[in-house]
């Protein structure tokens, strides 16, 4: 055997090897690795967690956690009154610190409803030490681009893009001349894979999650933590999963995962399932394989969306004759 062959042989091994030793990685870290805690990333009892799209779901659990377990007090931000107050006396009861909400509609905040948030942040007693960018909106059900309607399209920008960045202008100063804190971003896999016939949203999420490392990159020197979560399938009202599977967890479990695991990356999946298709992504098959697995899923959701409908248009047609 030549020198060359075992060259290229060794190489070739190198080239399997590698993908086995980074699954084997994942895995471990997936489910074994630890993070940093609130506190060490200035998050401080006293101290005030904002958190967006703090109604239900994603939001209200990291709300939940934060209040119940980590001893800082909660601002929650959404645009349902009805549904904050809610959360806010179920929070009351088992909090550690105070529960306060601010109604606001990302999908139609102006600039005078930004400096009224504003206002109500920079009167928190204590200070600002965490900001949770979770709100957000997704298309109905997948549809091509130009079938969407123009206001969905409009709301899915504003929200997902503009909210974000006026919110984190208000908070990122306060932590900067603090010299600690943490941001978080809550991401999709819609923003890491080109999700076809939910491509404004996806758009959103990819703009989401590139803002956020450089954002990280600009903040680091003042000792300010910003992460963006790669948060997969989890069983919401906006991803319309019911059931919690392995790779989708309830809120709870979740969010758990998040806080146990903040501070070892700039963007990261903290969820263990979550990270070890993470890992399928970035070493099987190539991108396009899964920008086609994600379209072709998107199909086959938009063909049962209309076989639902018309069923419901059959049994309402039916109904009015049994009327007459």
């Amino acid at each position: 055997m030549t020198s060359f062959t075992l060259f290229i042989g060794g190489v070739a091994a190198a080239l399997l090897l590698r993908p086995v030793l980074g699954l084997i990685y994942a895995v471990i870290v997936a489910y074994a690795g630890g993070g940093k805690t609130l506190k060490s990333l200035g998050a401080t009892p006293g101290s005030w967690a904002i958190v967006t799209g703090g109604s239900d779901g994603i939001g209200k659990e990291f709300a939940t956690q934060i209040a119940q377990k980590h001893g800082l007090n909660v601002l929650l931000v959404a645009r349902n009154k009805e549904k904050l107050d809610t959360v806010q006396r179920e929070l009351s009861n088992s909090a550690k610190g105070d529960i306060k909400t601010h109604v606001l509609d990302f999908s139609k905040a102006t600039p005078s409803d930004y400096a009224r948030l504003k206002e109500t942040i920079l009167g928190l007693p204590g200070g600002v030490s965490v900001l949770i960018n979770n709100v957000a909106v997704n298309h109905v059900s997948p549809v091509s681009f130009i079938d969407e309607s123009i206001e969905t399209i409009e709301s899915i920008v504003q929200v997902n893009i503009s909210a974000q960045l006026a919110v984190t202008r208000i908070i990122a100063p306060l932590l900067v001349s603090q010299k600690k804190g943490l941001i978080l971003n809550i991401g999709s896999l819609a923003g890491i894979v080109p999700s076809g016939y939910l491509s404004v949203y996806s758009a959103s999420k990819a703009f989401l999650r590139f803002w956020s490392n450089a954002l990280a990159m600009e903040l680091k020197p003042s000792n300010v933590h910003v992460e963006h979560i790669r948060a997969f399938f989890i069983v919401t009202a906006m991803s319309k999963i019911r059931k919690p599977t392995w790779l989708s967890p309830t809120p709870k479990a979740f969010v758990k995962a998040v806080l146990g695991r903040l501070g070892k990356n700039i963007d990261s999946a903290p969820y263990p399932s979550h990270a070890i298709l993470m890992w399928a992504i970035d070493n099987i098959m190539g991108e396009r394989f899964w920008i086609d697995q994600s379209n072709n899923m998107h199909i086959d959701i938009m063909k049962r969306v209309v076989k639902k409908k018309e069923r419901e248009a059959a049994a309402a047609a039916g109904s009015r004759k049994k009327d007459i």
